[in-house]
């Protein structure tokens, strides 16, 4: 029982003791280049007590940046905070337990007073794992579908996150969609494993067709740009109007280029900053992912509240 309890807290940590890395070895050796998710049954001390489902509702940690959005005049800064709040998604992501796949028909619903998000989700496809959810205040709506492909590398596992994200804001109509970056986990057989997201994410605004663009930079040598992130918004015409910059797991400003906006021209505003103790525990889950995990496990009839 301890040595289980042992290899649950190193993996957690990002150690595999040689015996962990040999078995996972022998593996996935043969399994260069294939989608792993429906190729092995993995070992069970590599997982965290999280489901798929679970982890699409930590995508809503801070709904509040969309409430924010939602009251501004300019759908150029709203955009800016559609950008900040889909950046917030990542938050949390830096702990390496996998998430269970959740079974067909599974469902998960959340209310959390906060911020008066409701969220409904559903695994609508067991292998390969597919999810579907939606989420609404009474100033959003948001919903996303998601089908995670992996790729073995050798010392490295892709994740290509294939799917759309949807928000929509009543009171003005526009429609934000934006599709993810991809992730890998790096180093399992050899070093000490890391997550790293990059790649660009696209928001368009279907209403004002106003874009913004974010790239998550990939980690260097020496964990140079580790975390990194920056983009712009631009208007329908081409002109840019905010700079957004700083770590996805760390803090995100927004530098405001032009006039009319809600901050004046030049001066650059920080929109969010990691909450102190973010992470804890043996599995490294933020505060707002324990509150889930507990949801997970109540039996009620009725949607429980965080």
């Amino acid at each position: 029982m301890k040595e289980k309890e042992d290899q649950e807290t190193n993996a957690a940590a990002g150690v595999l003791s040689e015996g962990d890395r040999s078995s996972l070895w022998k593996l996935l050796s043969s399994m260069l280049g294939m989608d792993i998710t429906c190729a092995v049954s993995l070992p069970v001390w590599l997982f965290e007590p999280t489901t798929i489902l679970t982890r699409m509702a930590e995508m809503l940690h801070f709904a509040e940046l969309l409430n924010e959005g939602a009251d501004v005049s300019n759908p150029l800064d709203r955009m800016a905070f559609v950008a900040a709040f889909s950046i917030t998604g990542y938050n949390g992501t830096e702990r390496l337990g996998k998430p269970f796949n959740s079974l067909l028909g599974e469902t998960f619903e959340f209310v959390d007073p906060r911020t008066g998000v409701k969220m409904f989700s559903e695994q609508v496809s067991h292998h390969p794992p597919i999810s579907a959810g939606q989420a609404e205040s009474e100033k959003f709506v948001w919903w996303q579908e998601s089908k995670v492909k992996t790729k073995f590398n050798g010392n490295s596992v892709d994740l290509d996150t294939q799917g759309k994200t949807h928000i929509y804001f009543p009171r003005t109509k526009d429609h934000f969609v934006y599709s993810c970056p991809t992730s890998s986990i790096n180093n399992i057989l050899l070093g000490r494993i890391y997550i790293d997201h990059f790649g660009e994410m696209r928001i368009v605004n279907m209403r004002t067709k106003d874009t913004c663009v974010i790239t998550f930079e990939k980690s260097g040598w020496l964990g140079r740009s580790k975390h990194d992130i920056h983009g712009y918004v631009k208007d329908a015409h081409g002109q840019e109007t905010h700079i957004i910059s700083g770590k996805w797991s760390r803090s995100i400003e927004v530098k405001y280029l032009t006039s009319g906006l809600m901050h004046p021209r030049e001066s650059t505003v920080t929109v969010w900053s990691r909450p102190p103790n973010n992470s804890v525990g043996k599995y490294n889950l933020t505060e707002f992912a324990q509150k889930l995990l507990g949801l997970f496990f109540l039996s009620s009839p009725h949607p429980c509240r965080i």
